[in-house]
């Protein structure tokens, strides 16, 4: 069972435009779904080469204050 807040809370704005953008695809139209975070690019070869060499245990956090 969920807690009484989570039932409360609204799915994201973003779902909001998926079947706008299922629309739109269906008419012709090219949809760049940027906005959840799954690019129609390819990734970098040079990514899948850098995770294959990385033997760090521990694989740690990135600094969390702002740089100006």
């Amino acid at each position: 069972m969920y807690s009484e807040r989570l039932n409360q809370i609204s799915p994201s704005p973003t779902r909001k435009f998926i079947p706008y953008a299922n629309e739109a695809v269906k008419n012709g139209k090219k949809i760049f779904y940027l906005n959840i975070g799954q690019p129609d690019i390819a990734t970098p070869k040079e990514y899948f080469e850098a995770l294959k060499s990385f033997n760090e245990k521990t694989l740690s956090y990135a600094v969390s204050q702002r740089y100006s």
